[in-house]
């Protein structure tokens, strides 16, 4: 649904995406094997740490390939200097790791990419 609507802003639905798949997906494992101190609910805090880690490695990965892209002359994005991809990424760790802590059950896999988009919106990458 993401890749419809933001069809012309494909970075930002590409970031949505893995933000939900990795950042999602690590806690879940991290979280499960490993997680031994509760902070809310059944959330842990070594799983929210590791949707943190994921969110924000995964959101750099892509904004640095969305970048390469557009140096190539294959894709136009905003230009984006990586301190600012650092930047922004770091960002929407911090976001994704609060958002999936709160949001209960399976409904933050459409939390979490709604709410990057609008983030991301927000800031100006579209």
């Amino acid at each position: 649904m993401l890749a419809f609507f933001l069809f012309d802003h494909r970075m930002i639905a590409s970031i949505a995406i893995v933000s939900m798949a990795y950042g999602d997906g690590m806690g879940g494992l991290i979280g499960k094997r490993f997680g031994k101190r509760r902070i809310l609910g059944l959330k842990t805090l070594e799983g929210t740490v590791a949707v943190f880690i994921a969110t924000t490695v995964s959101a750099f990965a892509v904004i640095l390939f969305y970048q390469y892209l557009s140096s190539a002359g294959l894709l136009f994005t905003p230009l984006v200097l990586v301190g600012a991809a650092l930047a922004m990424s770091l960002v929407l760790g911090c976001i994704v790791a609060i958002v999936e802590l709160i949001t209960p059950g399976a409904i933050d896999n459409l939390v979490i990419p709604m709410s990057v988009a609008g983030i991301l919106l927000l800031m100006g990458m579209g």
